[in-house]
């Protein structure tokens, strides 16, 4: 028998099947999925790599070498897996063996199967030679006996099950195992990543918006045909309760459901609210996770043990082999793509993965992302509106604070005396009070406090980024470089200069006004321990805080129950973020922010700080107005031709020699040209990536813009192709999204 090998080693020239020979005595221990060992290369060094293909026969006549070793027991995937992978190799141009090792979390590859394991013990000869020996030997071997009586009860049990309840040594286990009177069982660990949940099950009172949507859900998923819905309800509409009713239904009819969150942070708390009505039918998924609990969470599914898999992106490649339905939840937020390589987006994985399966795909949002609602305008996703809140509970009223107006009456502190004197009310009254700064360290843009004029490219209209170490200000777009002003050219004012704070800077501030309150931070510095989001959302909750301040971690569908102030600082961040999605980022983050208020009915208002307090994002974000919002944008949108009137690829160049880097993407642009021959595609840049160096490599960036995904994605994949065999890139790392 032959089989085809993927190498594991991430490199292009090896992204193909190589064939071994499998040794009749491994020829039974063959499957797809399995590792193996094999020699490779003129020197025939050891490299692991993955069954993908099985042959009976080959029409090569060169020599084949054999397989060395078969690593695995069990095959780690299936063809199922493999079509997902080729799926993701071919829509976002990676090598195969990089999508394997993203499909199959790191604790499969990385974990020791036995450090997964626990023992347990069994009787091994009959219940009456036991009861025999109980009987002959009460007296003379106590411990030996108080484990037969034990076992007889409990037919088998735990290790630690027996030490722990009986208070015994290893001594009389072993003497019993060795005398073959017990014999010992390996079994895997169920490890419970959330110990402190409590299973208790809730009823949920539903509204008749719930119910509608939810009878809704059910219907198309009794088609067993392949739905996207998009559930779009405000805010505290309940859109979890809907989720859980329609899992129960999934789980009745024998199969599986996949929950996406878009943070870690959210998962401890949608976890705790499913084990409600689960209980541990429950298991989770995320990237803080330690190998063995990734291992074992990963086992549990493979062995069905379990309906329901619930964390971020990575949650979506959950070994079920029967899905009914995937959910994901805040289906807006930019998360849910990978940053790293492949750059997949879960959304479109989850999509494939539906289809295949004659699933329902659910996305939920109270700000869809404006792609998801231009596809649901077409016809091509299902909507169900839910425009209550639970419990008739009030939206928050927002307020949009002019700082120009502030700093010209002398106010130089970072927050307005209006939203001081809130801050006092609201502590006064033991209410609490989430301040949010969206810290953005490599988006950098320069305004003038004074009149509020941006400094924008004249070619793109975008924000120029600004650069300290050669100050200097950058369009990322189309590459336009100027020196950085310091006079501003609208209102000859000085007071225009590089515009970013930290929340660091903030808490300092914010504790020297409120020197009284407990304060707490959330952000990217103060999360970096096992379950330390959970701690601080924790400690927030059970009110043994007052003021919450974090980045975008804290505006994620977190149900804060004694919340009734929120403070946004410096929204000309987000506003100003150098990407044609600004806008739609900003709408969705405010009002998803100002939905952590008033939750439980109590009044409560939310203020937006800006030196642009006319924009008209911020006035539909005051107003709750997604339809006004989502008209000037899918307007605008389709005047420039950005998604999802095109598509766009990125291509970036990565390595530590910046001038290397300019060279040869500078001939990738001259290449791209060339093979434009019909002028069908636009091509930006080259330009700086906005995170310039990360790691000490330097990054550089080209975006190609087209109408239809397939042709463009061939014309890219084609030029690159071109590039790599006219040129020698040495260590330049390409990188497609």
């Amino acid at each position: 028998m032959y089989v085809n090998v993927l190498i594991d080693r991430s490199n292009s020239k090896l992204d193909k099947a190589f064939t071994y020979k499998a040794p009749k005595n491994m020829i039974d221990k063959v499957q797809i999925g399995k590792r193996v060992l094999i020699p490779f290369g003129p020197k025939n060094n050891q490299e692991n790599g993955y069954i993908i293909e099985k042959l009976s026969h080959i029409n090569i006549k060169n020599q084949i070498k054999e397989i060395t070793d078969i690593i695995d027991d069990f095959p780690l995937f299936d063809y199922n897996v493999l079509n997902l992978a080729n799926f993701i190799k071919q829509k976002y141009m990676c090598n195969m063996i990089d999508t394997i090792n993203t499909i199959l979390p790191a604790g499969v590859r990385n974990t020791d199967i036995d450090n997964n394991m626990e023992k347990y013990f069994r009787i091994k000869i009959s219940k009456e030679e036991a009861e025999e020996f109980i009987k002959i030997n009460q007296d003379k071997y106590k411990a030996q006996v108080r484990v037969l009586n034990y076992l007889i009860q409990n037919l088998e049990a735990k290790l630690s099950d027996i030490k722990d309840n009986l208070g015994i040594t290893d001594s009389a286990i072993k003497t019993l195992l060795k005398n073959g009177i017990i014999e010992e069982l390996k079994k895997e660990k169920n490890i419970d990543i959330y110990t402190d949940t409590h299973y208790i099950e809730k009823n949920i009172v539903l509204n008749n918006e719930q119910i509608d949507a939810i009878n809704i859900i059910k219907q198309k998923f009794y088609e067993r045909a392949f739905y996207e819905i998009l559930l779009y309800g405000v805010t505290g509409s309940g859109k979890t309760e809907v989720y859980i009713e329609v899992i129960k239904e999934v789980i009745k009819n024998g199969k599986q459901a996949i929950v996406l969150v878009p943070e870690i942070a959210l998962t401890p708390q949608i976890v705790r609210r499913f084990r409600e009505h689960f209980n541990e039918d429950v298991v989770v998924m995320h990237s803080r996770l330690s190998d063995t609990e990734k291992y074992n969470q990963w086992s549990r599914v493979k062995r069905k043990d379990v309906s329901v898999m619930i964390g971020p992106r990575s949650a979506i490649f959950a070994p079920f082999n029967d899905i009914g339905l995937i959910i994901i939840d805040e289906e807006h937020e930019l998360t849910y793509k990978s940053e790293s390589t492949p750059k997949y987006d879960a959304k479109e994985v989850a999509r494939f993965i539906c289809r295949n399966n004659n699933a329902v795909l659910i996305y939920g949002s109270a700000t869809p992302a404006v792609e998801t609602y231009y596809r649901a305008e077409m016809g091509e996703v299902d909507i169900i509106n839910l425009t209550k809140r639970v419990n008739e509970a009030e939206q928050p009223v927002i307020h949009i604070v002019d700082m120009k107006k502030e700093l010209k009456e002398g106010n130089m502190t970072i927050i307005s005396r209006e939203v001081h004197k809130k801050i006092q009310q609201k502590l006064k009254l033991g209410e609490q009070v989430l301040i949010f700064i969206n810290r953005r360290g490599f988006s950098t843009f320069v305004s003038c406090r004074k009149c509020g004029h941006v400094m924008k490219c004249d070619n793109c209209e975008m924000p120029y980024v600004y650069h300290y170490n050669t100050d200097t200000l950058s369009c990322h777009h189309c590459g336009k470089l100027i020196k950085n002003v310091n006079i501003c050219p609208a209102c000859n004012s000085k007071y225009i200069k590089f515009f970013g704070i930290g929340t660091e800077k903030v808490e300092d501030e914010i504790k020297s006004m409120f020197s009284w309150a407990r304060i707490l931070r959330m952000d990217a510095d103060t999360t970096t321990k096992k379950n330390s989001h959970d701690n601080i959302l924790t400690n927030f909750n059970e009110g043994n805080a007052d003021i919450l301040i974090g980045t975008q971690m804290i505006a994620k569908g977190h149900d804060f129950k004694n919340v009734t102030l929120v403070v946004v600082l410096a929204a000309d961040m987000s506003l100003n973020i150098q990407n044609f999605r600004a806008y739609e980022r900003s709408f969705q983050l405010f009002t998803q922010l100002a939905g952590r208020a008033g939750r439980t009915g109590t009044k409560s208002e939310v203020y937006i700080q800006t030196y642009e307090e006319k924009n008209y994002v911020l006035e539909c974000v005051k107003n709750y107005d997604y339809q006004g919002f989502y008209k000037k944008e899918i307007l605008l949108r389709e005047t420039l031709d950005n998604p999802p009137f095109s598509k766009i690829y990125t291509i970036m160049f990565i390595e530590k020699n910046e001038k290397n880097i300019i060279i040869f993407i500078n001939r990738l642009k001259k290449y791209l040209e060339y093979y434009n021959i019909k002028g069908n595609y636009k091509i930006l840049g080259p330009s700086p990536s906005i995170i310039h160096k990360i790691n000490g490599n330097y990054r550089w960036q080209i975006l190609v813009k087209g109408k239809d995904e397939e042709k463009l994605r061939n014309f890219v994949t084609y030029t690159l192709d071109k590039l790599r065999e006219k040129e020698a890139l040495g260590d330049i790392r390409v990188v497609v999204s």
